[in-house]
């Protein structure tokens, strides 16, 4: 899986080819005038770039982070609770029982060969 250029090369090389084979048989205008208004601009990429390029050093970024303000959100995002009325030994229950019933037969493995 790509990030999309492989199938735009493919597109616009077809679509080039197809343009600059049109231009030599005198069907159709040259092909940087017919394939300028179809190539994607990709303003927003370049828009991110450009923002990306200009950011912060990480110094600046490590600092903010040692704010007890970032601490909170931290928290919040990596280690709040799943819901208030969390029950943690519910919880445990279920997960071995589920481990229980999952588990091969105990005799499985007594009257191997191997």
């Amino acid at each position: 899986m790509t990030g999309g250029g492989i199938r735009l090369a493919f597109h616009y090389g077809r679509r080039a080819a197809s343009l600059v084979a049109d231009h030599l048989t005198g069907c159709g205008p040259a092909p940087e005038y017919g394939l300028v208004h179809e190539l994607p601009t990709f303003r927003t990429k370049r828009l991110l770039r450009f923002a990306l390029d200009r950011a912060p050093p990480n110094f600046l970024i490590n600092l903010a982070l040692t704010l007890p303000s970032a601490r909170r959100i931290a928290e919040q995002i990596y280690f709040h609770r799943r819901g208030a009325d969390f029950d943690r030994e519910h919880y445990l229950r279920i997960l071995e029982a589920e481990f229980v019933s999952h588990r091969a037969p105990a005799n499985f493995f007594k009257n191997s060969e191997h």
